[in-house]
């Protein structure tokens, strides 16, 4: 999966405010792993082979950081990914969502 990742990855530029939260330099590394650099399917195939691995009895999984396309600097790369067509393809892929948090 890591090499399919690294075949599709694409580069984008983040805004400042990820660059520089709170003063620090891109601390999560998402100039380097965010979401928004991957085909959006092979994240969602990845994440669904993982929860099938992992899953145990929890009744909710927590997604945080894969619908970020507000973080990325060019308008023509926000505007590509559009949260509700994200969201639409995450209940496809991996059921449905009991509620949505943007901070």
């Amino acid at each position: 999966m890591g090499k399919a990742l690294l075949k599709c990855k694409k580069p984008k530029a983040l805004n400042d405010s990820v660059r520089y939260a709170d003063g620090a330099d891109d601390e999560f590394e998402e100039q380097e792993y965010s979401a928004c650099h991957f085909d959006l399917k092979l994240v969602l195939q990845m994440l669904r082979e993982t929860l099938i691995e992992k899953r145990t009895t929890q009744q909710y999984i927590l997604l945080e950081g894969l619908c970020n396309g507000r973080k990325l600097e060019n308008d023509n790369d926000r505007w590509a990914l559009r949260s509700m067509d994200e969201l639409f393809q995450i209940e496809k892929c991996l059921g449905e969502i009991a509620g949505c948090i943007s901070l």
